[in-house]
């Protein structure tokens, strides 16, 4: 079974940030789907954080984000 890592506190206040994490295990529950779980992760957090810059977050909260960056050159 999949263990959640799921954030302590959000970088804004009122961000949501179980929703990705969560569904992700919810789309890919089995082991052997991590990879496409991790995948997805990464497309949404790609998605978060257009929405975040639009929003005009600021830089440390828009860093947060660069760790999934990599994961995203790994989709078939």
């Amino acid at each position: 079974m999949p263990v959640l890592d799921l954030p302590k506190d959000p970088p804004l206040e009122g961000a949501n940030t179980i929703a990705y994490p969560v569904m992700s295990v919810m789309l890919f529950p089995q082991e052997e789907e991590a990879n496409r779980r991790r995948q997805w992760y990464a497309c949404s957090m790609a998605g978060a954080y257009i929405d975040w810059k639009r929003r005009e977050a600021p830089w440390p909260v828009l860093a947060e984000f660069h760790g999934w960056i990599e994961d995203l050159w790994d989709l078939p």
